[in-house]
């Protein structure tokens, strides 16, 4: 690419990542679409063309227009060999969740699966299964969501990823409790509360108690309520 493109470049991230800091003016956010557009009339190096299309998706999204999904359906058809086609199926997917188009957003989770298993990608794997398992859990299909968060789990495990094992551990405690099963419920829940303070993750370990306290109210196990709020409020006292 030629120098000049460079400097052009440099000024459209500068302008559109203070924009996307900042609530976005309809103006501002039209400035950044249109100097975008320009610059991908122009002859790019593949990882800028690809960069440039997320940002361009990530302004539409908090501009709530359409365009989003055009920008990331420009990724897709590049068909590159990197993380950006599976992770343009990704925001494709949530963008049809945000605009509850559920069914279009639940496909496209379902082909990011497959695509991320085509394409030995264990990370987005994990992306995809997380993904089915809220929509499942959306609409109380509980057994297909442990089922996605089981597998979640295991992946987030293995790619040693605390945060992603800590939620997987959570929600499994919380589809379970759903499903009236109260004991494997505590049980995940006790999971998820021990891994957080192993991995020094106090606030997600206080949120792992503040349930399991839930769970003994609702059975009548006052004492164990009361050890689990007085631990929980030692964790946030010492933050």
């Amino acid at each position: 690419m030629e120098n000049n493109i460079w400097k052009e470049i440099y000024d459209f991230y500068h302008l559109a990542n203070s924009l996307l800091l900042e609530n976005i003016e309809v103006n501002h956010g039209n400035a950044v679409l249109i100097k975008g557009k320009e610059l991908l009339s122009k002859q790019l190096i593949d990882d800028v063309r690809i960069q440039t299309l997320f940002v361009l998706a990530a302004v539409s999204e908090k501009m709530s227009i359409k365009e989003e999904l055009d920008f990331l359906d420009e990724i897709i058809s590049l068909n590159l060999t990197d993380d950006s086609f599976l992770k343009a199926m990704l925001h494709k997917a949530n963008y049809y969740m945000r605009k509850e188009k559920s069914e279009l957003g639940y496909n496209e989770g379902v082909s990011l699966v497959d695509e991320s298993i085509n394409r030995n990608n264990e990370f987005y794997l994990m992306q995809g299964r997380e993904f089915l398992g809220k929509y499942y859990f959306d609409i109380k299909k509980y057994d297909e969501a442990i089922e996605a968060y089981a597998e979640m789990r295991t992946l987030a495990q293995k790619l040693g990823k605390p945060r992603e094992t800590f939620w997987a551990l959570l929600k499994l405690g919380i589809i379970w409790k759903l499903k009236g099963n109260v004991g494997i419920a505590l049980e995940y829940l006790l999971n998820a509360s021990t891994f957080a303070h192993d991995n020094k993750m106090p606030i997600d370990c206080a949120i792992a108690d503040s349930l399991r306290a839930s769970i003994f109210s609702s059975i009548g196990c006052h004492n164990e309520v009361s050890e689990l709020l007085k631990n929980s409020g030692k964790i946030f006292e010492s933050l």
